[in-house]
């Protein structure tokens, strides 16, 4: 092998916890799409046209603007639940794609295996339980699981970068 050059290998046992990981998160991920818009038509933060498709129809639909909604104790836990939804989702966007985009990379050409999936595990259970703790309110839990996500993220960055002498 010439010097500067890599010679790149997947390791089949790697592929398939990277790839087991993606499936999981992509379920987790449609999950909390699926719960986020369940509270939105409680709230009534949904489109006015929404209203006659899929919501209750004791729940006006107007984007959430009208400030009736929030006058009472069910109403604002409605608006509440939804916020925290809202939140759930806009995490996962934030640290699911960065995250999975590094485990797809790192694949290609990496120090470790087992440290490999290690960390491609961590960062699994990591978002798994970040959405737990966070649609169950607990805290210091959700920030311990959304620090150990990106822990596992840094990790695989490390390993790979250890493997090419960075």
């Amino acid at each position: 092998m010439v010097e500067g050059q890599f010679n790149i290998r997947v390791n089949p046992e790697v592929l398939k916890a990277t790839l087991h990981c993606t499936i999981i998160l992509a379920v987790k991920f449609f999950f909390s799409l699926f719960m986020g818009l369940k509270t939105s038509f409680a709230a009534g933060v949904r489109a006015p046209e929404d209203g006659t498709s899929f919501a209750s129809k004791d729940v006006q639909q107007d984007f959430g603007l009208n400030p009736r909604h929030y006058n009472d104790r069910e109403s604002q836990q409605a608006a509440l639940d939804c916020a925290r939804w809202k939140r759930i989702v806009g995490n996962d966007l934030e640290t699911i794609i960065f995250g999975l985009i590094v485990a797809w990379t790192t694949l290609l050409y990496h120090y470790s295996s087992r440290i490999q999936m290690f960390f491609i595990a961590l960062f699994c259970i990591a978002r798994i339980l970040h959405t737990v703790f966070f649609a169950a309110a607990r805290n210091p839990h959700r920030s311990f699981a959304w620090f150990a996500s990106w822990v596992a993220i840094f990790g695989m960055l490390v390993n790979t970068s250890y493997a090419v002498g960075f």
